[in-house]
This record gives structure tokens, C-alpha cells and sequence, in this order.
């Protein structure tokens, strides 16, 4: 998302359009990587995490080399982003399993400290796209990009083969619900099943979802806003740099209080939330680069925090037999306001009006 965010003026003013259209685009890559994740678990019964990170580590790259060389309308994005997504979806649910699977109690820590590789991303692609693109040009530096994302297929190679993912999962659960005290939902949408078995679930899937909100218009266009605020392209590409380092962080930090006991519902949520609210609407009364960077520094810290705080405390809110329809319904939701998120902020006409309404709301 924020290797999009360093292309989507470029990709504006090459196909004349907007940068609702745009975002939407890049949105609902990211949206349908989420949104996918229930056909994952469903191939997950017949195909290992391997094949499938593998597939979608093919489909993944090759959306960004077609979207790159055969892009020639904006309608084009649409088809190949999506494509994109469906790998990168098919990725995501097998390795969230797969460690739960192999970690067991310690999934919290691992997966938090996992998700600290995700901000790696955010600090180091960013700068990637932009030297490609200053080096190759817009159609061969997104040709290039995908090139680089084709390396997920060797990763997928390394993982180790298991028994069916399902069966593993399924070995821990002790107890079952007799069936005449099944609901509705129970029997015919087991994906949601968890929201209504577990409320604090439920509660920590409302957090998410703002947070999914707030973190693709935060993606997307804080190169712009860096610009808007008088920085040049590359100081703005710094300024998402110093964004991922926080994330990177904060991650860890959340990984580092699952090993020792020390997170809780506070940490995990409410303190985040206000720590980013707070940055990003101080943001826009400056204009020097060092302090918009301390700004994003902390805003990124509290939002890798944040995810990696909800992400880990899934399997503590919900018992064994709904490990796996929980993580699917977190991320089908999150998908869902990670494209509302991107539709609001590409809806914007200023920048600058967006950050101040969306934090006073």
C-alpha cells in the first residue's frame, strides 16, 4: 500500500483521471487480499499452506508486471490490482494458520514480531518504487516492482510441509457445542459464528476496523500530504520511511509484552488510538520536516502497535473451534473498511481538509 501511495500521482497524471479512481484501485487490492481470505480457508481443506502461498505469490507479482506493461486505461488497474490481491489473499490466511498450527500458545509473541516485517515494508519499499521509478520510468519501475514481489514464491518454498491445516486445528478443540444449542448463524454462517460466541471479540474487531480505515487513507496519500505541507517528493518519501521505522517498532514492542504477559485491552486499543488521533492532527500545523517525521514516527509506532496487538490477541478471545473462522472474519472485515477507508480519502478534493475533519470526527 504505501509502494502505491509513491506511484498514484504518477498514475493520475499518466492516465488523465482521478485520484478517487486511483485510490479506489489501490484500495481494493489490498481490500480483496482480506476479502479473499474465506476462499483460502476453503482451499486450505484440500491444498497445503505451501501450494497456496505459492500460487499466490504468481498471481500476486504478475498483476504488478501486467499492471505495468499491458495498463492502457485506468479500468486496466482494476482488473490487474485485483488480481494482485487475490494473491496476496491467498498468502495471508495460510501463514496466520500455519503459525498458529506450529506455535501454539506462542502465536501471540511470533505473530507480533511478525507483523514488525510488515512495516519493514513500509520503511524500505517506498524508497524501492521511487528509485525504480526515477531510474526505469513509471511502466518498467511497476514492471520491476512486481519482479520483486515474485519473491514470495521462493518463500512459500520454504515452508514446511504439514498435514491438512484443518485437521491440525482441529485436534486442539476438547470441547463441541451439542447441536440443538446452535443458532442460525452457527449453522449456515460459521465465518461470523465467533462475533456472537465471544463479545470481546467483537469489541476488538470494532478497534480493527477503525483502524483499517484509518491506516489506507494514512497509506496512500501521506506522500501527498508531505507535499501539500511544502516538503519535496523525496523528503515526503522519508517521511513514510520514518512512518515504517515507528511501525517497525511498535510491533515489536507489542511482541516483546505478549512474551512477557504485559498487554492488555488499553495498550492494545485505546492508548494507540489516541496516540495517533493526536499525531496525525498535529500534523497539519507543521510544516517543518524533522517534526512531521517525529509526528509520523509515533503515529506509525502506535498503529504497529495496534495491529500487531489485535492480530495476536485473536486466538486468546476465542476458543479452539473458532481459531480459524475468527481470523478469516477479521480479515474479511477489516478488507471491508480498508476500501471504505480508501473511497472516503479518494473522495477528498483537499488533502489537507481530510486529516483535520477525519480526526475531529
Amino acid at each position: 500500500m504505501k509502494a502505491n501511495g509513491v506511484i498514484l500521482a504518477y498514475t493520475v497524471r499518466r492516465f488523465n483521471t482521478t485520484n478517487s479512481s486511483v485510490s479506489w484501485v489501490f484500495t481494493l487490492q489490498c481490500a480483496v487480499a482480506f476479502l479473499i481470505t474465506p476462499l483460502g480457508a476453503f482451499l486450505l481443506r484440500t491444498f497445503s499452506c505451501r501450494l497456496l502461498c505459492l500460487i499466490g505469490g504468481l498471481l500476486a507479482g504478475g498483476g504488478y508486471i501486467c499492471a505495468g506493461l499491458f495498463t492502457t486505461s485506468v479500468w486496466h488497474l482494476f482488473v490487474y490490482h485485483s488480481l494482485s490481491g487475490v494473491g496476496f489473499g491467498l498468502m495471508c490466511i495460510p501463514n496466520c494458520l500455519y503459525i498458529h498450527a506450529n506455535f501454539g500458545r506462542k502465536y501471540t509473541s511470533i505473530f507480533a514480531f511478525g507483523m514488525a516485517f510488515i512495516y519493514v515494508g513500509v520503511a524500505v519499499l517506498p524508497l524501492t518504487q521511487q528509485w525504480l521509478i526515477d531510474n526505469y520510468g513509471h511502466k518498467w519501475g511497476v514492471a520491476c516492482f512486481g519482479g520483486l514481489v515474485l519473491n514470495c514464491v521462493h518463500i512459500a518454498t520454504l515452508l514446511r510441509p504439514t498435514g491438512k491445516l484443518n485437521q491440525l486445528l482441529s485436534k486442539s478443540c476438547q470441547n463441541t457445542i451439542p447441536e440443538v444449542k446452535l443458532h442460525f448463524v452457527d449453522k449456515y454462517f460459521l465465518c461470523f459464528s465467533a462475533f456472537l460466541r465471544h463479545l470481546n471479540f467483537a469489541i476488538l474487531m470494532t478497534f480493527a476496523m477503525v483502524g483499517m480505515f484509518v491506516y489506507s487513507s494514512w497509506a496512500l496519500f501521506l506522500l501527498s500530504f508531505g507535499e501539500a505541507q511544502g516538503l519535496s517528493s523525496l523528503e515526503a518519501v522519508y517521511l513514510s520511511t520514518t512512518a515504517g521505522v515507528g511501525g517497525i517498532l511498535g510491533s515489536i514492542t507489542a511482541s516483546t509484552l505478549f512474551a512477557f504477559d504485559g498487554m492488555d485491552g488499553i495498550t492494545c486499543c485505546l492508548l494507540p488510538t489516541l496516540a495517533n488521533g493526536s499525531c496525525l492532527l498535529l500534523s497539519v500545523f507543521f510544516q517543518h520536516f524533522g517534526t512531521l517525521s517525529f509526528l509520523m514516527f509515533v503515529s506509525g509506532f502506535a498503529q504497529g502497535l495496534q495491529y500487531a496487538g489485535i492480530s495476536g490477541f485473536i486466538p486468546a478471545l476465542v476458543c479452539n473451534f473458532h481459531v480459524e473462522q475468527g481470523l478469516v472474519a477479521s480479515c474479511v472485515t477489516e478488507g471491508i473498511f480498508y476500501q471504505i477507508g480508501g473511497l472516503a480519502a479518494g473522495k477528498t478534493l483537499s488533502i489537507r481538509y481530510f486529516y483535520v475533519v477525519f480526526e475531529h470526527d
